[in-house]
């Protein structure tokens, strides 16, 4: 999720399409469960890298979007 907050090419798009493939791959939420909240906080550090930059920012919610397909109510706490 760190990488997420790279602004240098082709940094943005591997972390990016890395990032996609983790969430989306079989049997994803189960292994992604317990890390939600340390997810958590490298996403909001990600939100907040990436508020000045629109592409960023929006790659940020597509993770985050991404995130809660996989884990569905193990998100709402954070």
């Amino acid at each position: 999720m760190e990488g997420l907050q790279e602004t240098d090419h082709p940094f943005v798009t591997v972390a990016q399409l890395a990032t996609r493939e983790l969430l989306t791959a079989p049997d994803a939420g189960p292994k992604v469960a317990p890390l939600v909240a340390q997810l958590a906080l490298r996403l909001r550090a990600s939100l907040l890298a990436t508020s000045r930059s629109p592409d960023g920012f929006l790659a940020t919610l597509e993770v985050l979007r991404l995130l809660s397909n996989c884990v569905g109510p193990e998100l709402n706490p954070h």
